[in-house]
């Protein structure tokens, strides 16, 4: 992992290379460029290089505690600062479970399956995407979405890795763990964007356009098959925070769907991918059809979940965890 190296300092006079991001990250910081070893070409400093820079130092005791601790940090990215909550593992060899939420939620979307996964011994990070949570990032392109990941994962994680994503953000997982130089073991989809046509655009419209709670409450009910919904304080905030980034939210979503059309294909990253990969599905799926999961390729394990929807890791968290942790262990 790219580190703090004074001994390698960079001679007086001398000019270090650095991605202009990198530079203001580090400006932004207080990071001296000269004190940072770049794993770029020819030693270019990147921003992932600042972020691990940065966790040498203090942001490294904050970020890591004694095993099961949960903590709260921000991991600096080449489109701005995104916020994670991280949950030590117990096990020596602990590899990280990575938690991506998809559009409109953020990392207490996971709470069921992170509490599971943390009490299991295992390491997770969860975080909040651009437009998203408490991220300051307003990244609106797909493919930016995409690198705040892998930033984030290549400075917070220095073992093994499996990224879990869910609708959007099973796509922008699908495209991260295809990333050159992303080491990823593993990868679980749950209601994946990007392998099929359809798209409930009701939904993503509905969302970017709630002007009262009523109105999320409809769209959140759209979910699950029992229309389950968070509480009224959770659809409050959410709406809130929602119509404080409606713009760059539309823009995401443009990203996603467009005329009730997908406008992402992950088909194939998970051709390329050289890990294992497992796909969650409800059958009653009101906003991705569950038959896209159809189109994954050959290798790609299946679970489709008869009584659930777009949110299985809500309906059936218990199973949900079930398959994860079995798929988890699988790739240890």
């Amino acid at each position: 992992k790219p580190a703090l190296q004074p001994a390698e300092a960079v001679a007086p006079g001398a000019r270090k290379f650095a991605t202009p991001a990198a530079r203001r990250v580090a400006a932004e910081r207080g990071i001296a460029l000269d004190l940072v070893q770049g794993s770029g070409p020819n030693g270019r400093v990147t921003v992932a290089d600042i972020g691990q820079a940065g966790m040498d130092g203090q942001d490294r005791i904050q970020a890591r505690g004694t095993p099961g601790d949960k903590r709260e940090a921000w991991a600096a990215t080449r489109h701005g600062d995104v916020r994670f909550t991280l949950w030590e593992g117990s096990r020596a060899d602990s590899q990280t479970a990575v938690l991506i939420h998809g559009m409109f939620g953020d990392r207490d979307a996971w709470a069921s399956l992170a509490h599971a996964l943390s009490r299991a011994g295992l390491r997770v990070l969860a975080m909040d995407l651009p437009c998203h949570g408490a991220t300051r990032s307003q990244a609106t392109h797909f493919e930016h979405v995409v690198d705040t990941v892998a930033d984030t994962v290549t400075a917070q994680c220095n073992g093994p890795v499996t990224l879990i994503g869910h609708s959007f953000g099973a796509a922008v997982a699908a495209r991260a763990a295809s990333r050159p130089g992303m080491t990823v073991d593993g990868l679980i989809l749950i209601a994946p964007v990007g392998l099929g046509t359809e798209i409930d655009q009701s939904f993503l419209t509905g969302m970017t356009h709630a002007g009262t709670n009523e109105a999320a409450q409809r769209e959140l009910q759209k979910l699950t098959v029992s229309g389950m919904t968070p509480s009224g304080n959770f659809i409050d905030a959410l709406r809130q925070s929602t119509q404080a980034r409606r713009e760059p939210l539309i823009e995401l979503c443009r990203a996603v769907g467009w005329n009730g059309v997908q406008q992402l294909s992950i088909v194939a990253d998970l051709a390329n991918l050289a890990c294992r990969c497992t796909l969650i599905h409800g059958r009653r799926d009101a906003v991705i059809p569950w038959r896209h999961a159809l189109n994954a390729p050959p290798r790609t394990a299946l679970h489709l979940l008869p009584d659930a929807g777009h949110m299985p890791q809500w309906e059936a968290s218990k199973l949900v965890a079930d398959i994860v942790m079995d798929t988890l262990a699988a790739a240890r």
